[in-house]
């Protein structure tokens, strides 16, 4: 938060705080995500507008009936931290692995992905910074298989993937499908790995990046035709 949104935040707490400077705050504090919770059996949950606004309500009473000095919730208010976001499901990596990825991707080149997980040639492995999105080469058969995508950021981050097909409408225009995807947080060179199983003749045609801007990446589609290992089922 800025200094002066903590200004603004600070007011709640004051006797005399008024609505104006509820307006106010919540002008000035980022939107923050709000976790899921479970409700108890029998309870409807407490949507998360709800519950941000009833933390500001109560911060408003504090301020009210507290004394001049009170800069802070009353101590039986407790803070809860919200929770980022889940992490991508990955593969264990040993330091020196997890090191070379990051020294690789930091000077532009590829991670060596594919090397690493076993199989003897990669559909593609590129590297870049920021989202793109990635051709997949045409299938070379119409037998169903998999894939397995594998991707690497040289600094910790969010990232999310999508595999897609192209497909025509019926008004004959051409959309990009997702087939699979992800999204979660992601440790600096550790990769997180997943299995996207496809029908014959439907291999995903393009691999859909969305990485902060400015973070190197590294990433690596094997077709089940050159997979090494193999993920487990579930």
């Amino acid at each position: 938060m800025t200094d002066e949104g903590e200004a603004l935040r600070r007011r709640l707490y004051r006797p005399g705080a008024a609505a104006d400077d509820v307006a106010a705050y919540l002008a000035a504090a980022p939107a923050a995500p709000v976790a899921p919770v479970a409700a108890p059996p029998g309870r409807r949950p407490v949507p998360g507008r709800l519950v941000a606004a009833a933390v500001v309500v109560a911060a408003l009473a504090v301020g009210r009936s507290g004394p001049a000095t009170a800069e802070r919730p009353a101590p039986t208010a407790s803070a809860q931290a919200v929770a980022g976001p889940a992490p991508l499901p990955t593969a264990p990596v040993d330091a020196a692995a997890r090191a070379a990825f990051v020294r690789k991707v930091a000077v532009g080149g590829d991670a060596g992905l594919a090397l690493w997980w076993g199989g003897p040639q990669a559909l593609v492995e590129v590297h870049g910074a920021g989202a793109t999105t990635i051709a997949l080469p045409a299938a070379r058969t119409d037998r169903a298989g998999h894939l397995t995508v594998l991707l690497v950021l040289g600094t910790d981050g969010t990232a999310r993937w999508t595999a897609a097909r192209f497909v025509i409408h019926d008004d004959r225009t051409i959309h990009l499908a997702p087939v699979a995807g992800a999204e979660g947080a992601l440790r600096a060179g550790v990769p997180t790995v997943a299995r996207v199983d496809y029908p014959a003749g439907r291999r995903p045609q393009r691999l859909v990046l969305q990485v902060p801007e400015g973070t190197q990446w590294g990433a690596a589609a094997v077709d089940s035709v050159d997979s090494g290992p193999q993920l487990p089922d579930g």
